[in-house]
């Protein structure tokens, strides 16, 4: 067994996170034709962002796309996993597909903080690249940023893993994925923004190239048209108690800016998300009915204002 460290990064659950399992024949035509991401030119050694979308370019879902031995994985939020579920079935027509639940077989853990030289020392070849994904040691290894990486795999598997890292908190792992800037999709949240707004876009899970899916000729008259008034942004303020998602940010004459997609506190600070009007991203921002909380805006890795 090897021995942890200082330098160790932390092992941290991953509750809030489902699988999709996909099999059959047509299982790459039929994710290639629902999904925003060109799943033809699909590498088996990365794990890239796409979404799936209503008929009006609205975001239904956002997962991230695996090649897994004969079958294909959609990584999602949990809580969404049965609803996506039944409702991607409803477009299987006549294609070979199989679809279910695959939450009884694979889970997840993310590694936090220092996790590189972690990783070559325990001979994993991951590469430095986000969205790249590697098999090794019976898990499966996904980059998504510099200092956070998934492990995906069987329960038992995980579980030796955990023998070999300090154990983290569940806080820690949101905590990367808002300061990367990743949006993630509630039930509540579900139809209420076309991607770009979500900087799905930016993240690279918008092919402008392939042919048509969902919402696709609105999604793209949007891009083409440059009439995105609405970004995902990010910000902090001294503050414990994380807002609930939908909580409206406005400016000091209290005209709404924004809404909250992704918070999370730690440590007497809270980090949010959320959904902002770009012509008010730079004014002093405020949650509603509560002024003594003012946000300041942060950086995002891929983009910034």
């Amino acid at each position: 067994m090897q021995p942890t460290s200082s330098s160790s990064p932390s092992l941290c659950p991953l509750s809030k996170v489902g699988f999709i399992r996909l099999e059959g024949e047509d299982t790459a035509r039929f994710l290639h034709n629902q999904l925003s991401q060109d799943v033809e030119t699909f590498r088996t050694n990365t794990a890239p962002l796409a979404a799936w979308h209503s008929p009006a370019g609205k975001v239904k879902a956002i997962v991230r796309i695996l090649r897994v031995e004969n079958y294909w994985l959609l990584i999602t939020t949990n809580d969404l996993v049965d609803s996506i579920v039944i409702d991607l079935k409803q477009f299987v027509l006549r294609d070979h597909v199989r679809i279910s639940n695959a939450g009884d077989r694979w889970q997840a853990a993310a590694l936090v903080g220092s996790v590189d030289s972690w990783l070559r020392e325990y001979g994993i070849g991951l590469p430095l690249e986000t969205g790249e994904q590697t098999d090794a040691r019976g898990l499966l290894w996904l980059r998504l940023g510099s200092t956070l990486v998934y492990a995906i795999g069987l329960p038992a598997t995980l579980g030796k893993l955990a023998t070999k890292l300090p154990q983290g908190k569940g806080t820690d792992t949101e905590l990367e994925e808002v300061s990367l800037g990743l949006p993630q999709l509630t039930a509540a949240l579900q139809n209420r923004f076309i991607p770009q707004m979500l900087n799905l876009d930016l993240l690279g899970a918008i092919s402008r190239t392939k042919g048509c899916y969902p919402g696709q000729e609105i999604i793209a008259r949007t891009q083409n048209l440059g009439t995105i008034k609405r970004r995902m942004l990010r910000f902090s303020a001294n503050h414990r108690d994380p807002p609930k998602i939908g909580k409206k940010i406005v400016t000091g004459s209290n005209t709404v800016a924004g809404e909250v997609v992704r918070a999370v506190s730690a440590n007497g600070l809270v980090e949010i998300l959320a959904v902002t009007q770009l012509d008010k991203a730079n004014q002093p921002l405020y949650y509603e009915n509560n002024s003594a909380v003012m946000l300041r805006r942060q950086p995002l890795p891929y983009w910034d204002i």
